[in-house]
């Protein structure tokens, strides 16, 4: 069991503490960086009742949550195997390296975080009707296989969907693309592109790629589709 009052746990910070199954979390601590409990077998959060800052919801103490319960900061990494939740933000590295979860459904989330769900290797479904944005690695190394409201997101960090499952991809208008966003994914085949759309260095780099339709007006970066299988 281990105890902290940093204001800031950072990344990576008790990963692979492979007997850890407690930890409080001081009531000064306000962030959480990605990867902080990957690999350990904390199930849930102790949380000093001075801790003004973070907050649990319904009674769930697996979940830690910030800014009123708005935005969803962390989960441990060996428990969550199916999450719904009503905030309307995923913190950066949230439940990065967790192996368990399964599922998600986050239909008032906007903005996903740097590396919120990176590595969560059984990660298969993903509902954010809301979705607008996905930070760097936000879902690399999932199971996803469609990308949650590509209707409406117009913003996709790098590696964000690198190494997932993905089978076609359309983008909307005016997307902008990060680089290597789908990288290294064997079953991507089929690609739309809206019109205006902004595609980083290598976004589709060793993808299986056999069809793309691109509209008006779209900026192709360097070797965006470079290095297909």
């Amino acid at each position: 069991s281990v105890s902290i009052n940093a204001a800031v746990i950072s990344p990576y910070a008790l990963n692979g503490c492979t007997e850890l199954s407690k930890v409080t979390l001081g009531k000064d601590v306000s962030v959480i960086g990605e990867y902080a409990f990957a690999g350990t077998k904390v199930a849930k959060f102790r949380l000093d009742p001075a801790n003004t800052a973070l907050s649990f919801k319904n009674g769930d103490d697996s979940i830690i949550y910030k800014n009123n319960g708005t935005q969803l900061l962390a989960a441990p990494a060996s428990a969550t195997t199916r999450v719904t939740t009503d905030a309307t933000s995923i913190s950066t590295g949230a439940f990065s390296g967790n192996t368990n979860l399964i599922s998600v459904v986050a239909n008032n989330v906007t903005e996903v975080g740097d590396y919120a769900f990176s590595d969560c290797a059984a990660l298969a479904a993903v509902t954010m009707n809301k979705l607008k944005s996905a930070g760097n690695y936000a879902f690399a190394g999932t199971a996803i296989t469609k990308i949650p409201n590509a209707a409406g997101l117009t913003s996709i960090g790098d590696y964000a969907f690198a190494g997932t499952r993905l089978s076609s991809v359309a983008l909307p208008d005016n997307a902008n693309v990060g680089n290597y966003a789908f990288a290294s994914n064997g079953y991507l085949k089929n690609a739309t592109l809206g019109n205006g759309v902004t595609l980083g260095e290598g976004a589709f780099f060793k993808t299986a790629l056999v069809s793309v339709t691109a509209g008006a007006n779209a900026k192709i970066g360097l070797g965006a589709f470079s290095a297909l299988t």
